[in-house]
Formats: C-alpha cells, sequence, structure tokens
C-alpha cells in the first residue's frame, strides 16, 4: 500500500503524514535520500513478512537525491503491491509526478501554503557550513525555518554537503567523486576548514539528530540548533 502527503506547505504535509503514522501504530523504518542505496526500493517492497508483520517504511523526501527519486517512481507499482505499507512525504511536485502517484496510491493528500514566502536559498546552509561559520550558519538556520524551511528539509542539504566533502576528502578528482566538477572544486577548497576526523564526526551527529528526533528522543528543532552551535 502507498499513501503519499506532498505540497509546498512541506510543515503541513509532514505533520498529516506523522498523523497517519501515530494512529496506524507501528513503528516506521524511514528511509532518507543519504541512507538509501540503489535497490532498496524494491527490496523492501518485495521482502515477505514474518509471521504476517508487514512493516511501515517512510519515503522521506526522495527529491533531495535524484537516483532515490528515480527509483521511487519506477517502483510504485511494487509499493502499491506490497504487503507493507509506504508513506510519501514530499515537497511539489511536477503534474507528470503526481498523475503517476495518483495511479498507484490508495490516498494522496497536497498541501500548500497559504501565503506566499519571502524565498530562501538552502545551498547557502551548505556554503555556511563548508566555511565552517558557524554565526552564518546559525543565522542561515533562522532565515531558513522563517521561510518555511523544515528541520527535515535543512538537515538534508547538510547531509548533501557533508558528502561532497568527504567525497573530496578522499578522491582526487571530480570524476573520481562522481560529482560535478564546480561542487567538487568547492568541496575540495573547503577541505582546510576541517580537521582529521571532524567531518566523520558531524556527519554522524547530524544523523543521530535526525533519527533522535524522529524517535523521540530529542525535539528536532532543538537538537538540529545545537548541531549548528556545535559546528
Amino acid at each position: 500500500m502507498l499513501v503519499a502527503y506532498y505540497g509546498t506547505d512541506t510543515e503541513m504535509a509532514r505533520a498529516k503524514a506523522r498523523e497517519f503514522l501515530s494512529k496506524d501504530g507501528r513503528q516506521p523504518e524511514w528511509i532518507i535520500a543519504t541512507e538509501w542505496y540503489a535497490g532498496r526500493c524494491i527490496e523492501v517492497a518485495n521482502t515477505m513478512p514474518l509471521f504476517g508483520d508487514a512493516h511501515v517504511y517512510v519515503l522521506d523526501t526522495p527529491s533531495n537525491n535524484e537516483e532515490y527519486e528515480e527509483e521511487v517512481f519506477a517502483s510504485l507499482d511494487a509499493f502499491a503491491q506490497s504487503p507493507h505499507t509506504f508513506v510519501l512525504i514530499e515537497g511539489g511536485l511536477l503534474a507528470t509526478k503526481v498523475k503517476a502517484l495518483q495511479k498507484y496510491t490508495q490516498d494522496i493528500f497536497e498541501y500548500k501554503k497559504a501565503t506566499k514566502v519571502q524565498e530562501f536559498n538552502t545551498f547557502s546552509l551548505a556554503e555556511a557550513l563548508a566555511s565552517r561559520d558557524k554565526r552564518g550558519l546559525w543565522t542561515k538556520l533562522h532565515q531558513a525555518r522563517q521561510a518555511g524551511e523544515s528541520s527535515e528539509a535543512i538537515i538534508g542539504i547538510l547531509q548533501w554537503q557533508l558528502k561532497a566533502l568527504v567525497l573530496a576528502s578522499r578522491t582526487k578528482s571530480a570524476e573520481e567523486a562522481e560529482m560535478k566538477d564546480f561542487p567538487y572544486q568547492k568541496a575540495k577548497r573547503a577541505l582546510v576548514n576541517f580537521k582529521e576526523g571532524d567531518i566523520e564526526h558531524l556527519t554522524r551527529t547530524l544523523i543521530a539528530v535526525y533519527h533522535d528526533g524522529h524517535g523521540g528522543k530529542r525535539n528536532l528543532n532543538d537538537a538540529l540548533e545545537a548541531w549548528v552551535l556545535s559546528v
């Protein structure tokens, strides 16, 4: 079964998805862009539940990773036919993608922002992180929230930057890292701002913020702000 919550009002879409999950009662497994791997969607969709114990999987903002998004939309039929429940959470979608979802979802819900908010360049968060500009990153965090960005979306862009830094530190060229040259060179230059082990530590702790927030151990917004102040 597949259920979708999407729209420009990402906070509302996410809140409604959480309502659905809380009523379901089962502990969901969240699949985020940075933890997805090729073939995972089909893998979980085709896994037979033990003793009839079907699972709930949350496909959290696949658009944060182009390959993840492509695999999700290529697996819609598998999700619909699966004994497991799949909950898709996304931002705004093109009409072609909405039409594809409508064909396979049991329920699909769109949530639009009632008023237009000031546009925010989410990549400025990544630039502040790469520069190790703690004050600038904290300021950008609050600007992003005022513009309606969710903590999950902010974590997604920060994880993207950390992944780029890791790849730049372990490779000698953009081709080897399988990155475009411009972001690769920016990440390569930014490495001077980090000591050995810093990037890996920040990656681990940011993932912990995400999971602790969704697991109820910490308030996600507060935990993310504390993480930013630790940069």
